[in-house]
């Protein structure tokens, strides 16, 4: 099964995020890591991210705090959180769809989910940005509507 689609996986341990590049490259996935919060932003808004993979407990912004900075930016994005030790009930995601346990017992089951919802609403074509802000190529086609 081969994707097109892009993931940010947010960890601040090393070696889970390489863990899950290596994985998700495996199965086609474009995927960007980040060891924080903060990191995680800057990528949000620089890249066309279709998942977001992250962990809760993170020493400068924790995942639920993260989430609320990237709602921000895109409120739909697709946010999954992952943890081996803060389960949470899908009652108390806080605008995530799930939590997965790490380690992944079925990691097929995160790439099957990912798929589906590639498969119902395509892939992302262009990076977040701030509020208020466009995207050149939207600027640039008022121009030419406008015209």
């Amino acid at each position: 099964m081969k994707n097109t689609g892009s993931v940010l996986v947010v960890d601040n341990n090393e070696g889970v995020g390489a863990f899950l590049k290596t994985a998700l490259q495996n199965y086609g996935f474009t995927v960007f890591v980040a060891s924080s919060g903060r990191k995680a932003i800057n990528l949000f808004r620089a890249k066309p991210i279709d998942f977001v993979l992250m962990d809760i407990g993170m020493p400068d912004l924790n995942g639920p705090e993260t989430l609320k900075m990237l709602q921000s930016i895109r409120p739909d994005v697709a946010c999954f959180f992952m943890t081996a030790s803060s389960p949470l009930k899908k009652e108390t995601l806080g605008g995530a769809i799930d939590v997965f346990e790490k380690p992944f017992r079925d990691f097929s089951e995160v790439v099957r989910i990912f798929s589906e919802i590639l498969a119902k609403r395509g892939t992302i074509k262009h990076p977040a940005h701030a509020p208020g802000e466009t995207h050149l190529d939207q600027k640039s086609s008022k121009t030419l509507y406008d015209n």
